[in-house]
This record gives structure tokens, C-alpha cells and sequence, in this order.
């Protein structure tokens, strides 16, 4: 079995995080313990960490602070530069639409293993980003802070006035949670299939307040230095599985759409997925089938609406595609996840430890 590295992230948001929790400097250190983080490691901006350690910090910092919207709100105080250099070129481009491309091309620089992109459906754009894998599962606070950052250095560019059309999240509504849709003005949607950002095509066009040609040449030029060296390592089929799931919706995702999105004719696409040994149409139904499960873990959307998210005319076609591969119905798959969630609960609260987190294993799925 290949085994690949862990997700990683920047340090640059560990001390501005650090900072919004108001701890002093003993407790700073606790909680960087905690996380099994130390002040060698975030001393500088461009010092790597694990993602799932920083993960565990913005856990710890909920805990500690009592506020179980800790991600969202210390993210509503935070600005693109603090995502490090990738920041500072977005801030001194000279339009929105340029600032945001830029991101997306270098963000892995900032964070790997993770998707960041800009795609349209029907009439709006979305600005989604999902961490990429399953060694970080979805992750709560993380998605919250890093979308009300997305937000903030939106606001900075439009307005504090503006927000978005609506916003999208992987996690489950939280249980007696804070009200999302105060802190991002627009209606919030849970349980969905990447945490996404919409935002009207006019607002794209619109000038950076900051721009500065000089600077950007400059700190474009140490960016493209620091991608070269830190090329990413993320398998072909992988990456490529992130890119259909950013397209995926009612319609069938096309090679032609893929390739458009990684930037490529659909003839080198073609040939590389070819040259792989890799079936275009097996990615599309793993990638459909990781969906459907998440979806499925939602105990608030419908089975009919999550067939028509997933592109079936009916739920009965759903069902059969379902239960073909995995041997068992999507009500039947909901219910003993759902009886799994209680015994895991119950046997938590009796031993006095934490809910342990569960993957998903991948199986292709038939469309119907």
C-alpha cells in the first residue's frame, strides 16, 4: 500500500488564532502542547506544520474559550495576508477576478492535500475549498474560520455591506449553534458537498483597493520560486477526483469540464488519465458514490433530494445503483449509520472518551 504524506499547512495563522482567544502566554503554551504544537514551530511564516495539528488547536481553543463558534468568529477578524505570501499577492493584484485566480493557482503553497477553486454554476460563481483528505476529516471549525476569512477579504474588496448570495458547508448544522446566517448576512446550507462561497459573476470585476503592480511582480516571483520546489505530490487520480466533486451537480460531469478545470486541453487530459491507466468514467462513479454516503450521513436531507443532487431521475433509480455496490439500500446504509452513531456515542460516554472519527471507504457506483 503507497503511503503519502500528511496534509500540512503554513504556521502564519497559529499566533493571529492564538491571539483572538485572549490566552496568555502559559495557557498559549498548554494549548500548543495540547495540539502537539510549540512556539519553535510557529515562529516563522513559512514554517510547515501538520494541518491536523493545527486542527486540533482550533479544537482546543473551542474547548477553552467555551464558544463553539470559535472558527467562524476568529475567522470574521482575520485577513488574506494572514494566509501567508499567497495573501499578500492576492491583496496587491489589480482585480478581484485576478486576486481570487491567484489563490487558487498557489494555494497549495499555503496549505497541501486540500481544494481551492472558483467554478460557476448556472449563474453565479462559488468559491469552495475542502480539505482533501480523509487523515483530517471534515473538520468543523476549520471549514468555519477559513470560509469567514474567504468572507472578510471579500468585504475588504466590496464592502462591509456586502455578502454573499448564499454559503455552503460539508458539516452538519450544529446542534443549538450560532446563527450563521447574522455573521455571513446570506442562507447557509449544511451537509453539503464542499464548503463553497457564491458569489455574483458582477462582483468579480470589481478593483482591488491595493493594488500595486510593483508588488505583485515581486512577491509573484518568490511564490512561483517556492511552487517550483514545492511541487505538489498528490497522486493523478486523486487530484482529478477533486475536480469532478467541485463540478458535480444535477448534470454529468464531462472530461471536457475537468480539463477546463485543471487547465487543460481535454486531449493532454484525455492522454493523461489514459497514460495512468486510469477510466474517466470509474472516477466519476467513486467520486458520485463518496458523495452520496456523505450526503446519506445528513439526517436532514431527503433521499429523494439527495437523488436529484446526485443526477438520478428517481429515487428508485438511486436505490438500485446504491444497493448494487454496496449490497445494501441508502435507507438501510442511513439507518445503521445512524444506529453506529448511537452505540459509539453511548459506549463514549460510558468509558469517558471522545467519539472517535469514522472514514469512508471507496466503491465505485453505477449510474442509472
Amino acid at each position: 500500500m503507497k503511503i503519502t504524506a500528511p496534509p500540512t499547512t503554513l504556521s502564519s495563522l497559529v499566533i493571529p488564532v492564538l491571539d483572538a482567544a485572549g490566552l496568555d502566554e502559559n495557557l498559549c503554551n498548554r494549548v500548543l502542547a495540547a495540539a502537539a504544537l510549540n512556539r519553535h514551530q510557529i515562529d516563522g511564516h513559512l514554517n510547515i506544520i501538520p494541518l491536523e495539528h493545527f486542527c486540533r488547536l482550533l479544537d482546543e481553543l473551542t474547548k477553552l474559550t467555551g464558544d463553539s463558534a470559535f472558527g467562524m468568529h476568529v475567522g470574521t477578524s482575520l485577513q488574506a495576508a494572514h494566509l501567508g505570501l499567497i495573501g499578500q499577492l492576492a491583496v496587491t493584484s489589480q482585480s478581484l477576478v485576478e486576486a481570487i485566480d491567484s489563490m487558487c493557482n498557489n494555494f497549495f503553497i499555503f496549505q497541501s492535500k486540500t481544494h481551492f477553486g472558483l467554478h460557476q454554476e448556472e449563474d453565479l460563481f462559488w468559491l469552495s475549498y475542502a480539505i482533501s483528505d480523509n487523515r483530517v476529516p471534515i473538520h468543523q471549525q476549520n471549514a468555519d474560520m477559513m470560509i469567514a476569512i474567504f468572507v472578510n477579504f471579500l468585504r475588504s474588496v466590496l464592502g462591509r455591506s456586502w455578502s454573499p448570495v448564499e454559503i455552503r458547508f460539508q458539516h452538519g448544522k450544529p446542534e443549538g449553534g450560532p446563527k450563521y446566517e447574522m455573521v455571513f448576512g446570506c442562507p447557509i446550507q449544511f451537509g453539503r458537498r464542499i464548503n463553497a462561497v457564491g458569489i455574483s459573476p458582477r462582483d468579480l470585476s470589481a478593483p482591488m483597493p491595493k493594488r500595486d503592480a510593483n508588488m505583485y511582480k515581486l512577491l509573484k516571483g518568490v511564490i512561483d520560486h517556492l511552487a517550483a520546489q514545492r511541487k505538489m505530490q498528490a497522486d493523478f487520480g486523486f487530484i482529478v477526483k477533486q475536480h469532478i466533486l467541485m463540478l458535480m451537480g444535477s448534470e454529468t460531469v464531462t472530461s471536457r469540464q475537468v480539463a477546463q478545470s485543471m487547465r487543460l486541453s481535454e486531449e493532454q487530459f484525455v492522454k493523461l488519465v489514459r497514460s495512468k491507466k486510469l477510466g474517466f468514467h470509474d472516477l466519476v462513479k467513486e467520486t458520485r458514490f463518496e458523495l452520496a454516503k456523505h450526503y446519506l450521513d445528513q439526517s436532514d436531507i431527503s433521499l429523494t433530494e439527495i437523488s436529484l443532487l446526485l443526477g438520478y431521475s428517481e429515487l428508485s433509480a438511486f436505490s438500485r445503483a446504491f444497493r448494487r455496490l454496496s449490497g445494501e439500500t441508502p435507507q438501510q446504509y442511513r439507518q445503521f449509520k445512524g444506529n453506529t452513531k448511537t452505540s459509539v456515542a453511548s459506549a463514549s460516554h460510558t468509558e469517558g472518551c471522545h467519539k472517535p472519527k469514522i472514514t469512508e471507504t471507496i466503491i465505485t457506483m453505477e449510474t442509472r
